[in-house]
């Protein structure tokens, strides 16, 4: 057989490719697989404190002041909205009483309402995404008046709460700090991001103390309308679905 210097070349040439090819496998047999990354989780979070609070203010007539019968002292005539277990309200009621002629004494009263929801995120060091979702249990357009259908959301302020204060009937969740606009509600549901503010309570930026619903009216004007308008909404069924990473959040569920 005869062998030519080209045949020979070619041969090592083919040598050459099967080892680098050995080579290139090595490397991948010895350390296995690149690590995949890990996919994030979902946790739907239930509320640790639901509930509201209310501020009452009232102006009066000088008729007021008469020393007759009946007057001379505020008589509130109407009782605080009711609020069911597990539910907020965030609005305001009017309301004019007027006393008997000749001296009729007229009391107007408004009452502002923010609601105090809050959650657990202590087991999140950070998390990619936070959607809080509440529906609408109801509303009205006058004090005391019949329920709206369907009912509409006159809330318009989120905030982060600052803590409790002191009242005439123990401590309650009002001032607010780092507010936004009310997340959007459709013809029942309502639904909005609040991952910065889970982060900001995660990280230790901002204390969770929770969240307020306040609004339309932030404080009550010094001259009280004198009728009977509202605008409040109850609130209920919150939850929170958060989505995070493993890695980064030990203490939450792997």
């Amino acid at each position: 057989m005869t062998v030519t210097i080209g045949s020979v070349a070619r041969r090592l040439m083919r040598a050459r490719w099967k080892l680098a090819g050995v080579c290139l496998l090595l490397p991948v047999v010895l350390t296995g697989c690149p690590p995949q990354p890990q996919p994030l989780k979902q946790i739907v979070l239930q509320p640790t404190m639901v509930g509201g609070s209310y501020h009452s203010y009232f102006t009066q007539s000088w008729e007021c002041n008469v020393p007759l019968p009946g007057q001379g002292a505020f008589l509130n005539g109407t009782a605080p909205a009711h609020l069911n277990p597990n539910e907020i309200y965030a609005g305001y009621e009017d309301l004019t009483t007027q006393g008997a002629q000749p001296l009729p004494c007229v009391i107007n009263e408004q009452t502002l309402y923010r609601g105090h929801v809050q959650f657990d995120v202590s087991m999140f060091a950070h998390v990619s995404g936070a959607n809080l979702a509440f529906k609408m249990d109801g509303s009205e357009n006058t004090t005391n008046g019949p329920p709206e259908l369907p009912p509409n959301s006159y809330a318009t302020v989120m905030g982060m709460s600052t803590g409790l204060i002191n009242g005439p009937n123990g401590p309650y969740f009002w001032p607010y700090d780092s507010d936004t606009s009310m997340p959007a509600c459709g013809p029942l549901s309502c639904g909005g991001d609040i991952t910065t503010q889970v982060n900001a309570w995660a990280s230790g930026q901002h204390v969770n103390w929770g969240l307020i619903f306040a609004g339309p009216i932030i404080t009550s004007p010094n001259n009280l309308p004198s009728d009977s308008k509202a605008q409040l909404t109850w609130y209920g069924s919150f939850t929170l679905t958060v989505v995070y990473d493993p890695k980064l959040n030990p203490n939450a569920p792997q």
